[in-house]
């Protein structure tokens, strides 16, 4: 079944309104923080009201509930690792806060690290579909605008903004999948195809991630809205990804077939997800069976496995768990951006 374009062009379009409106509201964002908090208190660190089974659920963003939760407790002389011989490189590890503007820094130079990312696969001739092509184009528009209202909430607060890509993200994660997608020959834009919904879908996740972090409803508003803007992305990806499984707008639940899979772990043990005690070739069709657009505001907060790159010797392609930015990939008020 072929994608109905009417029904993606609906789709855009209604996002985009969605957009527009986000946008007017960010707009009022700083003021609100402003508003809101006390010079004194802004920024500071807070103890969301969570138990510690929805902590353990969030995901990489969950870890920085958890340093707020260890930073409340008393503070006990700290003990040196004993360390044999000579070590020049050993550097302990600093206590740093993970507050609003960590928070905000880090979402605003992921914001920018997926733009990086899109303009990456333009420039190197990816993929030439012209509705695609015009489709990431307005996604990165809107990425920006979710950037810029993070950076004047940044401003608010009384940190410093974040304008640029998260190194950190770009160099670890992004760039070698896009190596591997400039080696994955005819299933190249398949993959960027996968390569943009997964970007997307963690995007999601981010926001959904630090809502309940976040100290006030300024910025827990700020993020359910760019969030939720995020999330349809992903299902028109989705939609354009997989049009023959387009999910109806009343539908409650993913098709079952999705979810009648087992972990296993195959090309240097990245895990992916194939049929128990089977040899499967994962191949540009297979993966794209493995994604809908599923009608929800938020997304999962589990990692999103993308599989995009040429197959080994036995015909297996690599997978890679993408996940929220965490305590290793946060932009601290102390690292340029």
């Amino acid at each position: 079944m072929e994608l109905n374009r009417d029904e993606l062009r609906r789709q855009v379009r209604d996002l985009d309104r969605a957009q527009r409106a986000a946008e007017a509201d960010q707009h009022l964002l700083a003021d609100a923080i402003v508003e809101e908090v006390p010079e004194g208190q802004r920024g500071a660190l807070f103890l969301p009201s969570l138990d510690r089974r929805n902590f353990l659920r969030a995901g990489g963003i969950g870890v920085a509930a958890l340093t707020l939760l260890a930073a409340c407790r008393e503070a006990k002389p700290k003990e040196q690792l004993p360390i044999s011989g000579e070590n020049p490189g050993y550097k302990a590890l600093t206590d740093q806060p993970v507050n609003d503007v960590v928070l905000l820094r880090t979402a605003a130079s992921f914001e920018y690290s997926v733009i990086d990312a899109y303009q990456r696969v333009l420039d190197n001739g990816f993929i030439t579909d012209s509705v695609f092509v015009d489709l990431i184009k307005l996604f990165s528009e809107h990425h920006a605008a979710h950037a810029a209202a993070m950076a004047a909430a940044t401003t608010a607060l009384g940190g410093t903004a974040c304008t640029k890509l998260n190194p950190k993200i770009t160099s670890y994660v992004i760039e070698p999948l896009l190596l591997r997608i400039a080696n994955s020959g005819p299933d190249q834009a398949e993959d960027v195809k996968a390569l943009a919904f997964s970007l997307e879908s963690i995007a999601a996740a981010t926001y959904q991630g630090v809502v309940p972090v976040l100290t006030t409803p300024a910025l827990r508003a700020a993020a359910m809205s760019v969030g939720s803007v995020e999330a349809r992305h992903a299902a028109v990806l989705g939609m354009i990804i997989n049009p023959t499984e387009l999910v109806p707008a009343d539908a409650k639940a993913a098709p079952a077939a999705a979810a009648a899979t087992t972990s296993t772990t195959v090309d240097a043990g990245l895990p992916t997800t194939l049929p128990a005690s089977t040899t499967t070739t994962v191949t540009a069709a297979s993966v794209a069976n493995s994604i809908y657009a599923i009608p929800t505001a938020f997304g999962s907060l589990a990692p999103i496995p993308l599989t995009v790159g040429p197959a080994n010797e036995n015909g297996v392609r690599a997978t890679t768990n993408l996940e929220t930015p965490s305590l290793n990939s946060f932009l601290y008020e102390d690292e340029a951006c």
